[in-house]
């Protein structure tokens, strides 16, 4: 068992054990949405082991910036996804390699999966 916490300037606010075998990125948004402390952060930071395909989205979704601390940014600049019409981001200096299929996140249900969690 190892410590998981949530820390803001330095000061734990909120942590929980989790086993040495389980990845650190599946309780991101957990350990900041259970939270019960006055200071409540707007942005997250961690290593590539707060990583994972959802935490962006959800945390965004919940007005939290997600900033973690990329090892090696060429490779996840291969992953930068946009949402809009690819000719809006022709001014960018970096470009984004694909559009996100959000017919498929609708249709998975992804959206009724966070609203369940934003009026828990």
């Amino acid at each position: 068992m190892v410590a998981y916490t949530l820390l803001c300037n330095h000061i734990p606010i909120n942590g929980h054990l989790i086993g040495t075998n389980e990845y650190e990125g599946h309780h991101v948004f957990d350990i900041w949405y259970r939270n019960t402390s006055v200071m409540k952060p707007t942005a997250i930071t961690g290593d590539m082991h707060s990583i994972n395909k959802a935490n962006f989205a959800i945390l965004h979704w919940f007005g939290v910036r997600s900033e973690p601390h990329f090892t090696d940014l060429n490779k996840q600049l291969k992953k930068l996804y946009f949402t809009w019409e690819r000719s809006a981001y022709k001014k960018w200096l970096i470009q984004p390699v694909e559009q996100i299929n959000q017919d498929l996140i609708i249709r998975k249900k992804i959206m009724s999966i966070v609203l369940s969690l934003r009026w828990d």
